[in-house]
């Protein structure tokens, strides 16, 4: 299998990645090209992920931590984290003899939807001939939300452009989401095969959607797909959508909230805090541009005192009032972390510290059905059913 990579630095008006939210809110990318498209310290993390894995992959190696010199920015747990990924490639690059791979491939699938302005890159691309199969692969390096590879729109994208980038009919596409750091049951690696006829089917329903953003008047639509767009700040019918959501939460009535509602202003709880930290970020923004907000200023901020130079300040402060080294630099132990990736830098593999670390119980938090983490109550009922069994 040969592999090559290509520079893909332009974005589209409807690009692959936003395709969740511009099916649904078609005034979106009409609304989002007013508001700049700023990058953010999560978004150069995985940035940084990706080259490293590309590089590894493109070089051969067997392991990311080789990379790792190659890659600004880029450490042992990145690379850790990673070899999962890399492991999985190396597999299917050996069971596909005579396949072409791509890295960080421009794909257009607006090429088949008549569209000259709905592209994305891929970060993995596989076209088998032999097998008549495509394969486009996604790497997903955020910690915080599991990525779904069924149904998932920005991955059938792909699939439209990798068919339109072969030079063999296509019978049917894999689809995979990498995704190490997040968990899920289904595992960091997960997949979705879809036959040629199913993505015909979902070209014409993703054409429709398309079509709609032309419209000079497309509606704006506020929903949970708001999280990630740049214009969320700004949005008022997200800022209508998130106040009426406040309001019923505030509702006056007789009795205490019942478990329905309280579960169905939960569910929504994530949209408001979502809209209130972009509207914060928006208006100070703007603030900075010389907008000026009724009942708010710019106001300086100033961080914590640091020492100039530490190791100065260590002599000069224990010559100038008599104090030791102990009561003002005392020595303390870094964490368990912190600890197993000074110990496998210097010897080369992870430590074992099970003998010496335990794990607190924090106490149970409220999350979602499908979020990581055993229920209590189901722990409960399960000992108790032990117990009669052992009676």
């Amino acid at each position: 299998m040969s592999a090559k990579t290509q520079d893909t630095d332009a974005h589209a008006r409807l690009s692959c990645s936003a395709a969740y939210r511009w099916t649904v809110c078609s005034g979106a990318p009409r609304l989002e090209a007013q508001f700049p498209d700023e990058t953010s310290v999560f978004a150069a993390e995985g940035t940084r992920a990706h080259t490293l894995l590309e590089t590894a992959c493109l070089l051969g190696l067997e392991t990311t931590a080789e990379a790792i010199t190659l890659v600004e920015g880029a450490d042992a747990e990145m690379a850790e984290q990673l070899q999962p990924v890399l492991d999985w490639i190396k597999q299917e690059q050996a069971s596909r003899p005579g396949a072409v791979l791509f890295f960080e491939r421009k794909l257009n699938p607006g090429r088949a939807l008549g569209r000259d302005d709905l592209w994305g890159t891929g970060d993995l691309v596989i076209l088998d001939e032999p097998r008549k199969e495509a394969l486009v692969g996604d790497l997903k390096y955020g910690a915080g939300l599991a990525v779904e590879a069924v149904d998932n729109q920005q991955l059938r994208l792909y699939a439209l452009g990798a068919i339109a980038l072969a030079t063999f009919p296509v019978e049917r596409v894999i689809t995979v989401i990498l995704q190490p750091r997040a968990y899920h049951t289904d595992g960091p690696i997960r997949t979705e095969t879809i036959a040629r006829a199913d993505l015909d089917a979902f070209a014409q329903t993703i054409k429709e959607a398309a079509a709609a953003t032309d419209a000079e008047d497309a509606p704006l639509v506020a929903g949970e797909h708001c999280h990630f767009c740049r214009a969320a700040g700004g949005c008022s019918v997200l800022a209508e959508h998130a106040m009426s959501i406040a309001r019923e939460a505030f509702r006056a009535v007789e009795q205490p909230l019942d478990p329905q509602r309280i579960a169905r202003l939960l569910h929504e709880a994530d949209v408001v805090r979502g809209w209130l930290k972009a509207l914060e970020e928006y208006a100070l923004r703007i603030a900075k541009d010389g907008t000026e907000l009724p009942g708010f200023k710019l106001a300086k901020r100033r961080g914590h005192r640091k020492w100039i130079n530490p190791e100065t300040a260590l002599i000069e402060l224990a010559a100038a009032y008599s104090v030791t080294d102990d009561q003002i630099a005392p020595r303390t132990l870094i964490s368990p972390a912190q600890a197993e990736k000074v110990i496998k830098a210097a010897v080369g593999h992870k430590a074992d510290l099970s003998e010496l670390v335990h794990t607190p119980e924090l106490g149970p938090r409220l999350v979602p059905d499908k979020a990581k983490g055993e229920d209590v109550f189901a722990e409960i009922v399960d000992l108790f059913a032990g117990l009669e069994d052992a009676a």
